[in-house]
């Protein structure tokens, strides 16, 4: 059998890394918090005025309907490595290798199928 050697502290950074790296794509894409709006969703309904352009506001809102599925999908497949990263790090840390090489196989396939449901669904 393989030798593990992780270092928790360190998958610790990543992840938090990985985490606030998200929250500012979430922020950009939904503003944040507060009631002005910052956020490109919050930006693209404010165009959506009778003194705004109606013709920007349909392709902005084209385009955003036209992409939310790859961004749904991106934003899955983070939470699901997130996860899978975090069950295998506890695998390893409580001595349990077998279960960790399971982790790591089925985030193998995860990544070769794009499918993260095993590691995002409860």
């Amino acid at each position: 059998m393989a030798r593990w050697d992780i270092n928790p502290g360190a998958v610790n950074r990543v992840l938090s890394a990985t985490y606030d790296a998200g929250q500012e794509i979430e922020d950009a894409l939904n503003g944040g918090t507060g009631d002005v709006p910052t956020g490109l969703y919050d930006t693209v309904e404010n165009l959506h005025t009778p003194s705004q352009s109606t013709i920007v506001f349909n392709a902005l809102a084209g385009f955003l309907d036209d992409r939310s599925a790859a961004i749904s999908e991106i934003v899955t497949q983070i939470i699901g490595v997130m996860k899978g990263t975090v069950s295998a790090c506890n695998a390893i840390s409580a001595g349990h290798t077998q279960m960790a090489a399971k982790i790591q196989t089925q985030m193998s396939q995860a990544c070769d199928t794009g499918n993260f449901d095993p590691f995002v669904k409860p």
